[in-house]
């Protein structure tokens, strides 16, 4: 004697953790630099809250305002930069067809920064080795529009010079530019 009932195929979902708490935070859904960060501050807030549960909340704090953007370099440089990063993590020489190759890359509190010859400057370690960041990624973008309005709205070469203090942005001024152009009150 058969069973009547029809053959019901079963599927199991393995859920597994991620490396990175906010890896399901895009960018590209954020129209501001401001916002995005506050929302990774949430969502970091709510993961250490779910590990802790005594740890205190209340308002917004610099060291969680400087971990949120830490947090979203590191993803820019991840997904552009990974073979090198990997490459300097594990010790090995960067990769031959790596493009960052010739800016005499490093990692520095792991971050990729750029070498070069102002290492003998009295500047700050900030302005010597600036951050190595990819001007296509939407982040990139808002941090441009964010330094443009602290700016009140100056032009192309004031916000290149004062984003040049921390970071090294490929393609910067046609980015800087392309992005000032969709600026609406300018």
């Amino acid at each position: 004697m058969q069973n009547s009932l029809p053959d019901v195929k079963t599927q199991s979902l393995v859920v597994g953790s991620t490396e990175t708490p906010c890896s399901f935070i895009e960018s590209s859904r954020f129209s501001s630099c401001w916002k995005l960060l506050r929302v990774t501050i949430l969502v970091l807030r709510f993961v250490r809250q779910t590990r802790q549960p005594r740890s205190s909340l209340g308002e917004l704090d610099a060291l969680e305002l400087k971990k949120a953007r830490a947090y979203w370099i590191t993803e820019v440089q991840k997904v552009y930069f990974g073979p090198e990063l990997q490459a300097f993590q594990r010790g090995y020489p960067l990769p031959r067809e790596s493009l960052v190759a010739r800016l005499n890359p490093f990692l520095d509190d792991g971050f990729l920064r750029i070498g070069g010859r102002l290492q003998f400057a009295d500047l700050s370690r900030k302005q010597t080795h600036p951050i190595l960041l990819r001007g296509s990624h939407h982040f990139t973008a808002m941090l441009i529009m964010q330094k443009h309005i602290l700016l009140h709205h100056l032009g192309v070469r004031i916000v290149l010079s004062e984003l040049r203090e921390e970071f090294w942005i490929q393609r910067a001024r046609q980015t800087i530019k392309k992005i000032l152009y969709t600026c609406l009150p300018c």
